[in-house]
């Protein structure tokens, strides 16, 4: 792999059912945004973005 060559890791920031991105979207949502996110406080993401229970 070349210097110039670009690797993106996607899936560890992403909110279902919206499919925000804490990345690009966020970080900080408003109250009505994140009474839609059914994830939020109930999953979170590992390194290779699947969900995990919390």
């Amino acid at each position: 792999m070349q210097n110039s060559d670009k690797i993106e890791i996607i899936g560890l920031c992403a909110l279902d059912p919206l499919g925000l991105l804490v990345c690009k979207d966020g970080p900080i949502f408003n109250s009505e945004t994140l009474k839609e996110i059914q994830d939020f406080g109930k999953y979170k993401r590992g390194f290779t973005g699947k969900k995990i229970k919390m």
